[in-house]
C-alpha cells in the first residue's frame, strides 16, 4: 500500500487532566473518530494484478499524553512556561474498525486484508501518531506560548507581563493536589513599554491551607501600583460633579454664592446665582498598602480639580484650577457576587497647589477648610458614586472553568483572593474535523466492506460490466 493518510475526523468532548509525579500532567482524550486512507492498494486475482484503494473507519479512538511542565527563555530574556511530552499512548480498538476495499475486480480474499490492517498497518499508524505527539506537539505548543512574548493585552492598550521566574509546580497531596505558579504581574501601557513601580513585591505564599477555596490568587502592591499607573496612562480617570447632582439639603452647594466663602471674589466677579460644575482628573494613584489588622487598604493620589462657572446658558469659564497632591484614601472592598466595589472610610489632604485663578490670589486657609469639608461631608456621596462602578471578576477562564464564591483576605502588603472553580468539558472540538478522505464514489466498480463484526458485503457501484484497470 502507498499514498497513505490518517486524520481525526470527529472531535471528542471528553478530555481529562490529572496531576502526576515528576511535575507532570496526564491528559487523556477518548471517543475520537478517525479515518485511514490508502490510494494505491494492489492485489492479485489469478494471474492479474488489480489496483484499488482502502478506507478504514475507526471509532472510539483514544489518545494519552504525559506532559511535563518546564520553562523556556525568550530572546528578550523573559522566561515563560514550556511543555515536554515524556510519554504518549494511542488506542485504535480492534472491535471499532471497519474497512472498505475499492477496486474494479471483486476481492475474493478480503478477510485477509483486515488481518493485515489490524497487524502491521495498525502498528505503523500507532507508531507514527506517537512519534507526532512526542516530536511535533511540544514545538508547536511551545512556539505558540513563545509567540505571546510573555505578555497579553488585558484592556485597551494595557498589557500584563505574565512571565515567570520558575516553572509551575505540581504537588501531589493525596486528593488535594496543587498546581502553583507565580507571574511577574506587571501592567504597562503598550506604547510606553514596561516601567517598574516604586514598590517591591513582598514574599507571598502559593497556598493557604486554612482556606477552603480551591483557586487562590495573591495580589501585591507591585501589581496594583502598575495597574493604576498603566490604567491612567491608557484610559485616564476623569469625571464631573454637575451642580444638578447636588441635593438642595446637602451642606455644600455648587453656586457662586456658597463658593464665595472659600473663593472670595467669585460672587463679585461672576454675579449671584451662577451655577458651578466641578471637573476631576485623577493624575496619579500609587503606594497601595494592605493592612491585615484593620482589613483595609489605602493609597495616595494626585487629583486636579477645575471649577467651571456658567457665565451663560451655553458657556462656562474656568474660574479656579487646583492640584491636590498626595491625597490619601483609606478604604475596604465590598464583595457582591463576582463584583468588587470600594467603600472609602477615611480621606486626608496633602499639598494644595493653585494652578489657575480668575479671582486673584486665593486664601489658602479658606481653601484648605473647603477641601477638608468636602472630604469629610462629601464622602457618603462619593461612596454612592464609586459604588456604582465595580470591578467585575471574570466568571470563566479558558472556556473550561466557571468561577464562583469570591472571597478576599487581607495580609500585610498583599491581598488573597479565593475562588471555587468548576470544570466544564469543552463544547468545541478538541481536534478540528478535516475533509473526507474516503475514496470518491464511482471511482471503482466494487466496494467490499468488512464491518466491525468481520461481516463481509460487496456492492456493485456501477451499472456497466466489470472491467480490468
Amino acid at each position: 500500500m502507498g499514498g497513505n493518510a490518517f486524520h481525526v475526523t470527529e472531535a471528542s468532548d471528553n478530555a481529562n487532566f490529572r496531576p502526576a509525579p515528576g511535575n507532570e500532567i496526564d491528559i487523556t482524550v477518548t471517543g475520537l473518530n478517525a479515518q485511514f486512507h490508502s490510494s494505491s492498494l494492489a492485489y492479485k486475482v489469478l494471474f492479474i494484478t488489480a489496483h484499488g484503494s482502502l478506507d478504514a473507519h475507526i471509532s472510539d479512538m483514544s489518545i494519552g499524553l504525559k506532559v511535563q511542565i518546564e520553562e523556556q527563555t525568550l530572546a528578550s530574556g523573559k522566561v515563560v512556561p514550556a511543555v515536554k511530552v515524556v510519554g504518549s499512548s494511542v488506542d485504535l480498538p480492534k472491535d471499532h474498525v471497519s474497512l472498505d476495499l475499492h477496486g474494479d475486480i471483486i476481492m475474493e480474499f478480503a478477510s485477509l486484508f483486515k488481518g493485515l490492517f489490524m497487524g502491521t498497518v495498525r502498528d505503523q499508524i500507532v507508531s507514527q501518531i506517537n512519534s507526532a505527539l512526542q516530536k511535533q506537539v511540544p514545538p508547536a505548543l511551545n512556539g505558540l506560548i513563545a509567540d505571546q512574548k510573555g505578555e497579553t493585552e488585558i484592556y485597551h492598550n494595557m498589557d500584563l507581563d505574565w512571565s515567570i521566574r520558575s516553572p509551575p509546580q505540581i504537588q501531589l497531596l493525596g486528593g488535594n493536589d496543587l498546581l502553583s505558579f507565580g507571574i511577574k504581574g506587571l501592567f504597562f501601557a503598550e506604547d510606553k513599554g514596561e516601567v517598574e513601580p516604586g514598590v517591591t513585591a513582598p514574599a507571598m505564599p502559593y497556598h493557604d491551607g486554612a482556606s477552603t477555596s480551591k483557586l487562590q490568587a495573591y495580589v501585591s502592591n507591585y501589581l496594583a501600583d502598575s495597574l493604576a499607573a498603566s490604567f491612567l496612562e491608557t484610559s485616564g480617570f476623569h469625571f464631573w460633579t454637575n451642580h444638578t447632582m447636588i441635593p438642595k439639603d446637602f451642606p455644600i452647594q455648587l453656586d457662586t454664592g456658597f463658593l464665595d466663602i472659600f473663593f472670595p471674589g467669585m460672587l463679585a466677579h461672576y454675579g449671584a446665582g451662577k451655577m458651578v460644575d466641578v471637573e476631576y482628573d485623577v493624575q496619579a494613584l500609587r503606594n497601595l498598602i494592605v493592612r491585615e489588622a484593620s482589613e483595609t487598604m489605602s493609597f495616595d493620589g494626585d487629583l486636579a480639580l477645575k471649577f467651571w462657572v456658567e457665565t451663560t446658558n451655553s458657556s462656562q469659564e474656568l474660574a479656579v484650577e487646583i492640584s491636590l497632591q498626595k491625597l490619601y484614601f483609606d478604604f475596604h472592598a465590598i464583595i457582591d457576587g463576582m463584583q468588587l466595589r470600594a467603600n472609602v472610610t477615611d480621606a486626608a489632604l496633602g499639598d494644595v497647589i493653585v494652578l489657575h485663578s480668575t479671582l486673584g490670589t486665593l486664601n489658602m486657609t479658606d481653601l484648605q477648610a473647603l477641601l477638608d469639608q468636602v472630604l469629610d461631608e462629601g464622602r457618603p456621596s462619593f461612596n454612592d458614586f464609586i459604588q456604582k462602578q465595580s470591578i467585575i471578576i471574570p466568571n470563566k477562564i479558558f472556556g473550561l472553568f466557571e468561577l464562583s464564591d469570591l472571597t478576599l483576605k487581607y495580609h500585610n502588603g498583599y491581598l488573597e483572593a479565593g475562588l471555587t472553580p468548576h470544570f466544564y468539558p469543552p463544547t468545541t472540538p478538541v481536534f478540528k474535523s478535516v475533509k473526507d478522505l474516503t475514496t470518491p464514489e464511482g471511482q471503482y466498480r466494487y466496494c467490499t466492506t468488512i464491518d466491525e463484526h468481520d461481516e463481509i458485503s460487496i456492492k456493485d457501484l456501477k451499472d456497466e460490466h466489470a472491467f480490468l484497470q
